[in-house]
C-alpha cells in the first residue's frame, strides 16, 4: 500500500491541535504531520485558518470532519474516468452521477457515458431515444455537460471529465481510475453491498452514503460497523431531489444541502 505524505499547515496551537484530533480516524496509509509553513514534497495540503492562501484543503474546525472526506476522495489516484455506481439497487447512484456531471460542467468540459442498458440516466434527464447509434452522437443536455449511452466517449483534442454511471459490472469494466460507489443507509441494503465490496480488491473508490430518506436509518458509527468500509461523504434526505426528479430536472439551488455535498465531491476529484 502507497503512504500518502500530509502537510497540515498552521501556527495556531489550538486549532494544530484540533487538526491533529480529526485525523485519528484517518487511514493508516497517510503520513500526517504538522508545519508552520507550506512544505514541498507533500500529497496534500491542509491549510488551516491562519495559513497563508495557497492550493490546499481548508481545514474547519466547526466540521473537523470535513477534511478526512475531502482528503478520501483527493487521494485516489488517477486522473481518467470517474465510475459512479450502486452495489445494490435503490441507492440513488444515476442522481450522484448526473448531478456530479453537472456541478463539473461549471468549469470544465464534462461527458457524462450511461452504461446502463435500461438508459438510466438518460431517462433520468428526459432524454428520448437516439434515432440511429447512440454511442456516436454525444448529446448536449440541460445540465451543461454531454451524454453518450452504450460506451465511453472518444474525445478528441483535450480531454474533458467524463462521468460513468450504470450498473456495477458494467462499470468496473470502464476502466475508471476511480470509482464512487453509493451506498443506502439501511441494514439490508448495506449487508448486500458489503457482499459486493468485499469482491471488489484494490479498485480505487470512495463510498457515498445517500440518505434517502428520514426514518429507520442507521448512524454513520453503524453503517461503518455493518459496511466494513471508510465512508468518504454522507448525502442527506432531500425531497427537492425527488421532485426535480419527477420533473427530469437537476437541482440547481446554492442552498441545497444534498447538492453543496456533491460540490465538495467535485471538487475533491
Amino acid at each position: 500500500m502507497r503512504t500518502f505524505r500530509v502537510a497540515i499547515v498552521g501556527r495556531d496551537p489550538a486549532t494544530r491541535q484540533a487538526a491533529a484530533e480529526a485525523f485519528d480516524d484517518a487511514s493508516t496509509s497517510w503520513d500526517v504531520s504538522l508545519h508552520a509553513e507550506r512544505p514541498n514534497g507533500f500529497d496534500a495540503v491542509v491549510l488551516l485558518p491562519d495559513a497563508a492562501e495557497g492550493d490546499g484543503i481548508r481545514f474547519d474546525p466547526d466540521r473537523p470532519r470535513r477534511v478526512i472526506e475531502e482528503l478520501t476522495i483527493a487521494l485516489d489516484e488517477g486522473d481518467g474516468p470517474v465510475g459512479v455506481w450502486a452495489p445494490c439497487p435503490g441507492a440513488g447512484a444515476t442522481s450522484v452521477a448526473v448531478h456530479l456531471a453537472a456541478v463539473l460542467a461549471e468549469t470544465e468540459d464534462c461527458y457524462l457515458a450511461d452504461m446502463d442498458p435500461l438508459r438510466g440516466a438518460a431517462r433520468r434527464l428526459g432524454c428520448p431515444p437516439f434515432e440511429g447509434d447512440a454511442r456516436m452522437q454525444a448529446r448536449p443536455v440541460a445540465g451543461g455537460f454531454r451524454l453518450i449511452e452504450g460506451e465511453l466517449p472518444r474525445i478528441e483534442g483535450e480531454a474533458g471529465r467524463v462521468i460513468v454511471d450504470g450498473p456495477g459490472p458494467a462499470v468496473l469494466t470502464a476502466d475508471c481510475s476511480k470509482h464512487v460507489i453509493v451506498v443506502p443507509s439501511g441494514r439490508v441494503g448495506l449487508e448486500r453491498a458489503r457482499e459486493v465490496l468485499s469482491d471488489l480488491g484494490s479498485t480505487s473508490s470512495a463510498i457515498i452514503v445517500n440518505r434517502t430518506g428520514w426514518g429507520g436509518e442507521l448512524s454513520r458509527t453503524a453503517i461503518h460497523r455493518l459496511l466494513g468500509h471508510r465512508i468518504a461523504l454522507e448525502l442527506p434526505p432531500s425531497p427537492g431531489l425527488r421532485d426535480a426528479e419527477d420533473r427530469s430536472e437537476l437541482l440547481t439551488s446554492f442552498l441545497s444541502p444534498w447538492l453543496n455535498r456533491i460540490r465538495r465531491l467535485a471538487r475533491a476529484l
